[in-house]
C-alpha cells in the first residue's frame, strides 16, 4: 500500500494552462452538447472555429442534417512541407 504524495513526473507543459481553459470552456461554460442541447452544440462549434481562426488556421464546416437540424464537422487544413504529399488526420468529437 502506498502512502504519501506521488512524485511529480515532469514540469507542466507550457500549453497546459491554455488547454485547461479550452476544456473548461467546452465542459463547464458551454456544458452538455448534443441534439437535446442544440444551442450548446452550436456554441461549441463556433468556439472551436474561433479558436482555430485566432491560431492562424482557416476552419471550414462540413454541414449535414440530422433530425432536421444542421450539424457540422469543423476542419482546418495544415499543409505539410517536408512530406507535402502525405496527409495526417487529427479528429475529435465536440458533441
Amino acid at each position: 500500500m502506498r502512502t504519501g504524495e506521488w512524485p511529480r513526473l515532469a514540469a507542466p507543459h507550457p500549453a497546459a494552462p491554455r488547454l485547461r481553459a479550452h476544456v473548461e470552456m467546452l465542459s463547464a461554460t458551454i456544458g452538455e452538447r448534443n441534439l437535446w442541447h442544440y444551442g450548446a452544440l452550436e456554441r461549441a462549434a463556433q468556439y472551436i472555429s474561433a479558436q482555430l481562426t485566432s491560431s492562424g488556421y482557416t476552419p471550414r464546416r462540413q454541414t449535414f442534417e440530422l433530425a432536421k437540424l444542421p450539424l457540422s464537422n469543423v476542419e482546418a487544413v495544415v499543409e505539410g512541407t517536408a512530406r507535402a504529399g502525405e496527409i495526417i488526420v487529427v479528429g475529435a468529437h465536440y458533441d
